[in-house]
């Protein structure tokens, strides 16, 4: 399941909050990556190995408003809820050779870490550290005032070390922007539910 929320906050006319919600959804709903061949929105998303590339490619560039009516404000929060991979399924051995991976229960309770093994004088990425290890949910952040390509490296960091997989159920992405002709603040949100069945 895939879903958008846009927040509008303004004191005035209706029709401006809603000229500036509809900016940022056209923009993010533009914003395409070209996946086995197909191009691909947000909304067209079917498999947790696209969300990563379309943050990448679809939403990165899209993060600075060419024409500067709407400026985005601070940074945009990428949070994941995670389960628990147990490698110890109770499945019978005909579904055991279908399957052949862990089960991904959905109780993420106690996950504090993942990702790969660091030396002990190389740094934790606090990407892989839970926000709160009572639910297994962890974030990063885009710093959209960085330049393109220091963000694309990050990203690029995050997928090579696998920061989206089987075990993530919840990706939640948010940000808040400010049209600063008409003085309103729109925040945006989008969601994917990640289901072992697909989306």
């Amino acid at each position: 399941w895939i879903t958008y929320l846009l927040m509008v906050f303004y004191h005035g006319g209706a029709s401006v909050s809603f000229e500036s919600a509809n900016h940022i959804e056209t923009g993010l709903a533009a914003c395409r990556i070209t996946s086995n061949g197909v191009d691909v929105t947000y909304k067209e998303i079917q498999d947790w190995r696209q969300i990563m590339p379309w943050i990448k490619g679809g939403l990165v560039p899209s993060l600075k408003d060419e024409d500067q009516r709407q400026v985005l404000v601070g940074f945009v929060r990428v949070k994941q809820k995670r389960g628990q991979v147990n490698a110890t399924c109770d499945l019978s051995e005909d579904l055991r050779t279908i399957y052949g991976v862990g089960c991904f229960p959905e109780d993420g309770k106690g996950i504090s870490t993942f990702g790969p093994e660091r030396k002990w004088y190389e740094l934790k990425d606090p990407a892989f550290t839970s926000t709160s290890a009572a639910w297994g949910t962890f974030e990063f952040w885009i710093e959209a005032n960085r330049s393109t390509s220091v963000i694309n490296t990050r990203l690029d960091t995050l997928i090579d070390e696998g920061w989206i997989d089987l075990a993530t159920q919840e990706v939640n992405i948010e940000g808040l922007y400010l049209n600063v002709e008409e003085h309103v603040y729109s925040h945006f949100g989008i969601d994917f539910k990640i289901h072992r069945e697909g989306f």
